[in-house]
Protein backbone atom coordinates (compact mmCIF):
# COMPACT_ATOMS: atom_id res chain seq x y z
CA UNK A 1 0.00 0.00 0.00
CA UNK A 2 1.40 3.39 -0.80
CA UNK A 3 -0.44 6.80 0.52
CA UNK A 4 -1.17 9.54 -1.64
CA UNK A 5 -2.30 13.14 -2.28
CA UNK A 6 -4.45 14.72 -4.29
CA UNK A 7 -2.00 15.75 -7.15
CA UNK A 8 -3.86 14.10 -10.22
CA UNK A 9 -3.25 14.59 -14.06
CA UNK A 10 -5.38 17.23 -14.14
CA UNK A 11 -8.85 19.26 -12.48
CA UNK A 12 -11.28 16.89 -13.53
CA UNK A 13 -9.26 13.98 -12.12
CA UNK A 14 -8.71 16.05 -8.81
CA UNK A 15 -12.30 16.78 -8.82
CA UNK A 16 -13.65 12.87 -8.90
CA UNK A 17 -10.73 12.27 -6.51
CA UNK A 18 -12.09 14.79 -3.90
CA UNK A 19 -15.74 13.83 -4.06
CA UNK A 20 -14.42 10.11 -3.41
CA UNK A 21 -12.41 11.41 -0.31
CA UNK A 22 -15.52 13.39 0.80
CA UNK A 23 -17.85 9.99 0.23
CA UNK A 24 -15.25 7.97 2.38
CA UNK A 25 -15.29 10.75 4.82
CA UNK A 26 -19.06 10.62 5.42
CA UNK A 27 -19.23 6.82 4.80
CA UNK A 28 -16.61 6.03 7.61
CA UNK A 29 -15.53 9.48 9.19
CA UNK A 30 -17.23 9.30 12.55
CA UNK A 31 -16.90 10.94 15.00
CA UNK A 32 -13.57 12.59 13.19
CA UNK A 33 -16.42 14.53 10.34
CA UNK A 34 -19.38 13.87 11.94
CA UNK A 35 -22.46 16.62 11.07
CA UNK A 36 -19.82 17.99 8.66
CA UNK A 37 -22.21 19.64 6.00
CA UNK A 38 -20.77 18.52 2.41
CA UNK A 39 -19.77 21.57 1.23
CA UNK A 40 -17.18 22.62 3.82
CA UNK A 41 -15.80 19.02 3.98
CA UNK A 42 -15.47 19.40 0.57
CA UNK A 43 -13.57 22.77 0.79
CA UNK A 44 -11.97 21.60 3.82
CA UNK A 45 -10.15 18.60 2.33
CA UNK A 46 -9.41 20.87 -0.61
CA UNK A 47 -7.53 23.10 1.34
CA UNK A 48 -5.47 20.42 3.05
CA UNK A 49 -4.79 18.65 -0.30
CA UNK A 50 -3.26 22.24 -1.59
CA UNK A 51 -1.39 22.76 1.62
CA UNK A 52 0.06 19.40 1.26
CA UNK A 53 -1.33 18.14 5.03
CA UNK A 54 -3.90 15.81 3.46
CA UNK A 55 -2.87 12.27 2.54
CA UNK A 56 -5.04 8.87 1.69
CA UNK A 57 -4.31 5.26 1.14
CA UNK A 58 -6.09 3.28 -1.25
CA UNK A 59 -6.36 -0.66 -0.90
CA UNK A 60 -4.51 -2.49 -3.24
CA UNK A 61 -5.68 -4.43 -6.57
CA UNK A 62 -8.75 -4.05 -8.47
CA UNK A 63 -11.10 -1.08 -7.81
CA UNK A 64 -9.01 0.60 -5.19
CA UNK A 65 -11.32 2.05 -2.49
CA UNK A 66 -9.83 4.74 -0.10
CA UNK A 67 -9.01 2.38 3.29
CA UNK A 68 -7.54 5.41 4.89
CA UNK A 69 -6.77 9.44 5.13
CA UNK A 70 -4.87 11.71 7.54
CA UNK A 71 -5.22 14.95 7.51
CA UNK A 72 -1.69 16.72 9.79
CA UNK A 73 0.97 19.71 9.74
CA UNK A 74 3.80 20.69 11.28
CA UNK A 75 2.78 23.83 13.07
CA UNK A 76 4.38 25.75 16.33
CA UNK A 77 2.60 24.95 19.50
CA UNK A 78 0.81 28.28 19.55
CA UNK A 79 -0.95 27.60 16.30
CA UNK A 80 -2.78 24.62 17.76
CA UNK A 81 -5.84 25.73 18.09
CA UNK A 82 -6.18 27.70 14.57
CA UNK A 83 -8.14 25.85 12.31
CA UNK A 84 -7.42 25.93 8.15
CA UNK A 85 -3.58 26.77 9.16
CA UNK A 86 -1.12 26.22 6.53
CA UNK A 87 2.07 23.67 6.83
CA UNK A 88 4.85 25.75 8.88
CA UNK A 89 8.29 24.26 7.99
CA UNK A 90 9.69 26.18 11.01
CA UNK A 91 7.12 24.78 13.54
CA UNK A 92 8.17 22.63 16.75
CA UNK A 93 4.81 20.09 16.30
CA UNK A 94 3.21 18.00 14.44
CA UNK A 95 -0.29 17.70 14.76
CA UNK A 96 -2.54 14.59 13.53
CA UNK A 97 -5.97 16.75 13.16
CA UNK A 98 -7.85 14.13 11.69
CA UNK A 99 -7.37 10.02 11.16
CA UNK A 100 -9.33 7.75 9.72
CA UNK A 101 -8.66 4.38 8.41
CA UNK A 102 -11.08 1.45 7.66
CA UNK A 103 -8.44 -1.79 6.83
CA UNK A 104 -5.42 -3.10 8.83
CA UNK A 105 -2.00 -1.22 7.14
CA UNK A 106 -3.82 2.41 6.42
CA UNK A 107 -2.52 3.76 9.15
CA UNK A 108 1.11 2.67 8.92
CA UNK A 109 1.38 3.70 4.88
CA UNK A 110 -0.33 7.59 6.34
CA UNK A 111 2.01 7.13 8.93
CA UNK A 112 4.91 6.88 7.04
CA UNK A 113 3.90 9.17 4.13
CA UNK A 114 4.24 12.23 6.61
CA UNK A 115 7.89 10.64 8.17
CA UNK A 116 9.00 11.34 4.47
CA UNK A 117 7.65 14.44 4.32
CA UNK A 118 8.89 15.60 7.67
CA UNK A 119 12.21 13.59 8.47
CA UNK A 120 13.14 14.99 11.05
CA UNK A 121 9.47 14.47 12.78
CA UNK A 122 11.31 12.02 15.96
CA UNK A 123 12.78 16.29 17.07
CA UNK A 124 8.79 17.37 16.66
CA UNK A 125 6.11 17.42 19.21
CA UNK A 126 3.62 14.69 17.84
CA UNK A 127 0.09 15.47 18.95
CA UNK A 128 -3.46 14.33 18.16
CA UNK A 129 -7.16 15.64 18.73
CA UNK A 130 -8.67 13.01 20.50
CA UNK A 131 -12.45 11.44 19.96
CA UNK A 132 -15.56 13.87 20.38
CA UNK A 133 -13.78 16.39 22.93
CA UNK A 134 -11.00 17.57 20.41
CA UNK A 135 -8.38 17.37 23.54
CA UNK A 136 -5.11 18.13 22.46
CA UNK A 137 -2.83 14.57 23.44
CA UNK A 138 0.91 14.48 23.34
CA UNK A 139 2.43 11.19 22.20
CA UNK A 140 6.49 10.38 21.74
CA UNK A 141 7.41 9.73 18.36
CA UNK A 142 8.55 6.51 19.44
CA UNK A 143 4.67 5.72 20.25
CA UNK A 144 3.31 6.63 17.09
CA UNK A 145 6.22 5.03 15.04
CA UNK A 146 5.64 1.62 16.96
CA UNK A 147 1.37 2.18 16.70
CA UNK A 148 2.12 1.88 12.91
CA UNK A 149 4.34 -0.99 12.89
CA UNK A 150 0.99 -3.06 14.57
CA UNK A 151 -1.71 -2.08 12.25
Amino acid sequence: MRSELVHTSGPADAAAVLAELVAFCRDEGAPCFTGWPEDLLRDYLAFHSENGSLAFVRAPGVGRPIIGLAIGWQCHRDELEQHWYPWNPAGDTFLFSQLVCTRPGALRSLVRNFQTRVPHWSQLRLVARRRKRGRIVTYPARFIERLSRWM
